[in-house]
């Protein structure tokens, strides 16, 4: 299988690669009238029998923009007894298994881990219907919407995560501290979610595995074949008559934009080659994050979203052990990542 190219960068050029994070004309304004639709709904933990959602492992939903029921699972520390709370999402593809109990934070005593499921995946389609089978992916869902502002997968999606976020803090308490960890598609989700968290709450800690969602101008001229990026190619290419306002509406949620905003302590795994979440994007995520330099950092493995071998099998696997501790309150991450 032939090995994902490298985009004409060597890897140090790779992980030091950068892209324009200025905000786009209306970016205040945009997002500003997002928040004031989100915030104005209140988003509470419910259980799954209030909502008659029970499949995919869901044990509670919560209610999201359009009246979505997002489906999540609970499970470790209860409120009260939670010394932290973890939540975290999933990639682009669509999970073959029900959410369970596994994770690198419950073994762990007093964390908290709520799982979730972005709209239109399994345990969230109650509402939208399956969106990972619509025509684009997922990921274009809802584009060629009157109001893509509202209808739009990824828009809808954010909104999921961030009331997530609400609901968690009203029911684990104030003092409690909330991390976020995602994916992928869920990495880039969390960004552009954080990213509205800001000013208002407070993201404890991050851990992003080659987050996607970011550099949408570069992206698109590098024709891709496969991922989310390969379905929004596809879909401007089918739609030329929304082709402006589609890239327009990319840059408002462009997660190497958003990015600058997320300034809380941040592990990120990113890859010297992929070509699902193009790897010079997933760095061009990282370096604009807005933490401070000795807040960030970066753990590299040789493949992403590709089978490399044994030795790098190994590398996501001791990611995914890091990640454990760094999301724990308990753990100093300057400390653990010396």
């Amino acid at each position: 299988m032939q090995e994902p190219r490298d985009f004409g960068f060597n890897s140090k050029e790779t992980l030091a690669f950068v892209l324009d994070s200025t905000p786009p004309p209306g970016f205040t304004q945009h997002w500003s009238r997002w928040r004031d639709l989100v915030w104005a709904e209140p988003a509470a933990l419910e259980p799954t029998a209030s909502s008659g959602l029970t499949q995919h492992g869901v044990t509670h939903v919560v209610r999201s923009l359009g009246g979505v029921y997002v489906g999540c699972r609970l499970s470790g520390a209860a409120p009260g007894a939670a010394r932290g709370v973890v939540i975290t999402s999933h990639g682009y593809g669509v999970p073959d298994q029900p959410m369970d109990d596994r994770d690198p934070w419950t073994v762990r005593d007093g964390m908290a881990v709520i799982k979730i499921r972005l709209r239109g995946f399994p345990g969230s389609d109650g509402v939208t219907g399956d969106l990972t089978g619509a025509p684009f992916g997922h990921i274009c869902a809802g584009l060629d919407s009157s109001e893509p502002e509202l209808d739009w997968s990824i828009s809808g999606s954010t909104a999921d995560l961030l009331n997530v976020f609400r609901a968690a803090r009203l029911m684990y308490g104030r003092n409690v501290p909330i991390a976020i960890h995602g994916e992928s598609y869920g990495g880039g989700i969390a960004v552009l979610a954080a990213s509205q968290v800001f000013g208002t709450d407070n993201v404890h800690r991050m851990a992003l595995g080659v987050p996607t969602l970011g550099g949408w101008h570069w992206r698109m001229e590098q024709r891709v074949t496969s991922g989310s990026g390969y379905d929004m190619a596809r879909f401007i290419e089918a739609h030329p008559q929304l082709r402006d306002r589609t890239r327009e509406l990319l840059r408002q949620f462009d997660a190497v934009v958003h990015a600058r905003r997320v300034v809380c302590p941040v592990v990120c795994k990113l890859a010297l080659k992929d070509e699902v979440v193009p790897a010079p994007t997933a760095a061009a995520i990282f370096n604009a994050l807005g933490s401070d330099p000795g807040r960030k950092w970066r753990f590299v493995t040789a493949f992403g979203h590709f089978d490399g071998g044994v030795e790098d099998l190994r590398r996501h696997v001791q990611y995914e052990g890091l990640i454990g501790e760094f999301l724990d309150p308990a753990k100093r991450p300057r400390e653990m990542m010396g």
